[in-house]
């Protein structure tokens, strides 16, 4: 009697296989890899487990019995399923992808990436979606690592264990200000800075921790007139006032004329904020996954029009 499938080694399944469509044991052995010895030996374990002789000799090489020919109608469609899944993680066609990428970036990362991601993947992945999801910096490490996101971008915590990431952008932090403000002209003083009404960013806070930091104690004497919680709000608040901010130049002189603004060299040393795209190792080898990133990188990291840094 045949024995039960459980115990049936894969690798006589795709003997079985290549012995069928090459109609001979050379053939299938040169097609596997293997010794005309090696097949046939291999070919006799499966006839024992499987009571049938699968394969006779004939005019016209190795022809299958008829319990050979019903059982590839089973086995043959199973093992291109299994070949289909192996290969997924190596090839990926993004103009026939469906995929659904989820990305965690703050609104200001929106729309930094997405006025120039979008376009292009329309034009070379017209089926594949993305999902931007506003999520606390602090959860970012749980759902990249449970598979809930794909891939984040924006200013990260440093990589963890089993994380990677790459440097997309160095971004400067400037005074920004309307361009027809009446007493700040192209430069401004640490006195003026202090004194000035200014508008602070609290949420998510990163700019205004290190504002904090490089001032230290002249920190207090800064005349803070609105504290909001939001970047993309204040363009066009320091259009209508005599305000002034603290900004990362995103979106270049482009966006600065949409609001008549200018930015102006702070009175003090800030670091500028680095940009990257940052994964867990279960996505590293994902050939879907290796696509976005590079994407990304090569529209927006070292040698992009826009990108200003080389990878880490």
């Amino acid at each position: 009697m045949p024995q039960p499938a459980r115990q049936l080694d894969l690798n006589l399944l795709r003997l079985f296989a290549a012995v069928l469509q090459e109609g001979s044991l050379t053939a299938a052995g040169q097609r596997l890899g293997i010794t005309q010895s090696a097949v046939s030996h291999s070919l006799n374990r499966l006839r024992r487990q499987l009571a049938d002789p699968l394969f006779v000799r004939t005019t016209r090489g190795m022809q299958p019995t008829a319990y050979a020919r019903e059982l590839s109608q089973s086995i043959l469609p199973a093992l291109a399923l299994i070949q289909e899944g192996v290969d997924q993680q190596t090839r990926f066609d993004p103009a026939a992808s469906k995929r659904v990428f989820r990305v965690l970036m703050t609104d200001v990362a929106e729309m930094l990436f997405f006025p120039r991601l979008m376009p292009h993947l329309s034009r070379l992945a017209p089926g594949i979606s993305v999902r931007a999801t506003p999520m606390d910096r602090s959860l970012y490490r749980e759902a990249l690592e449970s598979g809930e996101a794909d891939l984040a971008i924006g200013r990260l915590p440093p990589a963890q264990r089993d994380f990677h990431q790459q440097l997309l952008l160095d971004i400067p932090l400037r005074c920004m200000l309307r361009r027809a403000h009446p007493t700040v002209g192209d430069r401004i003083s640490m006195k003026a800075f202090l004194s000035h009404p200014q508008i602070a960013v609290s949420e998510p806070g990163q700019v205004e921790g290190l504002v904090r930091r490089a001032l230290g104690r002249r920190a207090a004497q800064r005349h803070i007139a609105l504290d909001v919680t939001h970047y993309l709000v204040v363009p066009a608040i320091l259009a209508n006032s005599d305000f002034i901010a603290v900004m990362p130049v995103f979106g270049g002189p482009q966006a600065l004329r949409q609001y008549d603004l200018k930015d102006i060299p702070l009175p003090f040393k800030l670091p500028s904020i680095q940009v990257v795209q940052f994964w867990h190792e279960r996505s590293h080898l994902d050939a879907g996954h290796q696509w976005l990133r590079r994407t990304i990188a090569d529209l927006f990291g070292s040698g992009a029009p826009g990108g200003n840094r080389t990878h880490i």
